[in-house]
C-alpha cells in the first residue's frame, strides 16, 4: 500500500494492491470501534507496510483523543 497526497485536490490517495488496502481498511474499522478513543500512526518501516515513499499519517479515533486510565 502506497500513501501519498494530490496537492491540488489536497487529499489523501491510497494505492497499491487488494492485500494492502484490506489491511489498511481492518485497522480503520479496529479504530472506529474503540469505544474510549485513539489514534493510529501509518508511516513506512523497512519489511512493513505503507510502502517506502509514503507519506506518514496519522489517523485519529472518531472517539476522541488517547483513552485516559
Amino acid at each position: 500500500m502506497l500513501l501519498k497526497v494530490d496537492a491540488g485536490r489536497r487529499v489523501p490517495v491510497i494505492g497499491g494492491d487488494t492485500a494492502g488496502r484490506e489491511a489498511l481498511a481492518g485497522e480503520l474499522r479496529a479504530m472506529a470501534s474503540m469505544a474510549d478513543g485513539g489514534h493510529l500512526h501509518l508511516d513506512h518501516y523497512p519489511g512493513h507496510w505503507p510502502a517506502e515513499g509514503s507519506v506518514a499519517l496519522v489517523i485519529n479515533s472518531p472517539h476522541g483523543e488517547m483513552p485516559r486510565r
